[in-house]
């Protein structure tokens, strides 16, 4: 068991060191830098695949520097909701996982007009076509 988890979070660790950020936004009011992995968008079913990393101008009280976050998308309904997301002391995702969250009561949002996430739906809705 142990050993699984570990090569988890090697798997991980490597996934984010070799993807190909992109879409890049940097938030001047926040300081935070928002990246989407074009490697990651997938088309699955109905839904798209895709995952970011945000880059925080300041940690978190336990750390965190940066956090990737992966992501299901409905095109259609103009809906987003998160799957998982990793916790990094290091940015660009680099480093092991401080923490890992699985979302474990799945919900679909509309995301915030303007926003990078709203952006980032509709980017990933047109590259998928």
């Amino acid at each position: 068991m142990k050993a699984i988890l570990m090569l988890v979070l090697f798997a991980s660790t490597l996934s984010s060191a070799l993807a190909e950020w992109r879409f890049r936004e940097h938030d001047k009011k926040t300081g935070i830098t928002y990246r989407i992995d074009f490697d990651s968008i997938q088309k699955k079913k109905e839904l798209v695949k895709f995952r970011t990393l945000i880059d925080l101008s300041k940690p978190f009280v336990n750390g965190t520097v940066s956090i990737e976050q992966h992501y299901l998308v409905d095109c259609d309904a103009n809906k987003i909701q998160w799957v998982k997301k990793l916790f990094f002391t290091e940015p660009l995702g680099e480093g092991k996982p401080l923490d890992i969250g699985q979302n474990t009561n799945p919900r679909w949002g509309h995301p915030l007009k303007g926003s990078f996430y709203d952006r980032s739906l509709k980017f990933v809705c047109e590259f998928i076509k």
